[in-house]
């Protein structure tokens, strides 16, 4: 377990220049895309869209179906990518009847439209969700990061075989993929190209605690591994890895050493109880009396014996192991299942208390900011950074004090 804990955050936020990447071959086609979705198109019609569809229909129909289109935010990718999804779920021929009637032709969606965004949502699909899944309060986050760049990276391979439109945006986000988690997917015996290793960002998420963290989850353990289209042999491979890397920083959490593990510990034990078996008959010795049988007594088998004999530290790594097992044997596949049975897994319940609380992005730190700028007021601007400090502390733990 290194330094990497307090360090070891991921942003699954995308460039804008990703974004911005053209959607076609024909620049001319993904403008004219961005002209209807957004700005003054499809996304501001929809604002006024009572104004519109006073009476009629086919609109009156839209709006029973709860259809609509939300306004994008810039700063938000992800905000972009469910403007667009929501123009998608739309039926076609009710939109465009709908906007024939209002004299919007301008905003038709053509076949080759609806294709390139059918595309575009195809592409970042999995991108939305992990953005999604890892931004959620008060939940586990770092066990998501391994699953989730898995996924992507084989969904963005499969993508870039079948897209028609969209094959530079496929390969824009293929390079930073690998640009930025490609000491990881080096970790899952995935080959990068030499040239993408000598980025400054490559090894950024080589650490093993993103092993290790997916496997300490109860919905994921080896199953990420398992299901994906690694082959047969590198899956095997991934999996004795894994399980020890689990072993291992469990077994260092009890301050053990694996390296003299099964010669120095035994060797202490013989040592120690030959040198007291020695100074015993010594003493016996010196008494007069010899070596003296304990006297007996009844019941003496219920009596508690007077040094409990200490377990053996050899047999630590081998209880880990035995945890291992059985946690991979659990039928329940819920991430909280190494807390409910704590007392089954007492080795990785403890190793999970300290992976698992790793925060997957900066998020909660975005949030604890957002909600000082919320103190610090132009009638409350002379705050000392100690009492604002204070104020940030009560106001983020409210639910914990009331």
């Amino acid at each position: 377990m290194n330094s990497s804990f307090n360090e070891s955050t991921i942003d699954l936020t995308l460039s804008t220049t990703d974004l911005k990447t053209s959607f076609s071959d024909d620049g001319k086609a993904s403008s004219l895309i961005k002209k209807k979705i957004g700005g003054k198109g499809l996304e501001k019609y929809f604002e006024n869209f009572k104004e519109y569809i006073a009476g009629d229909s086919k609109a009156e129909k839209l709006q029973n179906e709860k259809f609509s289109i939300p306004e994008a935010i810039v700063t938000r990718w992800n905000s972009q990518f469910l403007t667009v999804s929501k123009v998608v779920d739309i039926p076609n021929t009710l939109l465009n009847d709908l906007l024939n009637e209002q004299k919007k032709t301008e905003l038709l969606l053509s076949t080759k439209d609806l294709a390139v965004l059918r595309e575009f949502i195809s592409i970042f699909t999995l991108f939305a969700e992990a953005t999604t899944r890892t931004q959620a309060e008060q939940s586990i986050s770092i066990s998501l990061v391994g699953p989730s760049m898995l996924a992507i990276y084989y969904d963005l391979e499969n993508e870039s075989r079948i897209c028609k439109h969209t094959k530079p945006l496929c390969h824009a986000l293929m390079t930073s993929l690998l640009a930025r988690f490609g000491g990881f997917l080096l970790n899952l015996e995935i080959p990068v190209d030499d040239h993408v290793k000598h980025r400054n960002t490559f090894n950024l998420f080589s650490d093993d605690i993103f092993l290790v963290a997916s496997f300490l989850d109860g919905q994921f353990r080896l199953r990420w591994i398992i299901q994906s289209a690694l082959p047969l042999d590198t899956k095997d491979r991934l999996c004795e890895k894994i399980k020890n890397l689990v072993a291992l920083w469990a077994f260092q959490l009890i301050g053990c050493n694996t390296d003299n593990q099964d010669g120095n510990v035994t060797q202490a034990e013989v040592t120690t109880s030959t040198v007291d078996n020695v100074l015993l008959c010594t003493k016996d010795i010196c008494d007069g009396g010899g070596l003296t049988p304990k006297r007996k007594s009844l019941f003496s088998y219920c009596e508690a014996p007077q040094t409990e004999s200490k377990k053996l530290r050899v047999d630590a790594m081998n209880e880990i192991k035995e945890e291992i097992m059985l946690f991979l044997k659990d039928p329940r596949y819920e991430t909280s299942l190494i807390f409910d049975k704590k007392n089954h897994f007492p080795y990785l319940h403890r190793l999970a208390l300290r992976v698992l609380c790793v925060p997957a992005t900066s998020a909660p730190a975005e949030r604890i900011f957002s909600k000082s700028g919320l103190l610090m007021t132009p009638h409350r601007s002379r705050l000392s950074t100690d009492t604002l400090s204070k104020l940030t502390f009560v106001k983020c733990n409210v639910t914990l004090i009331c």
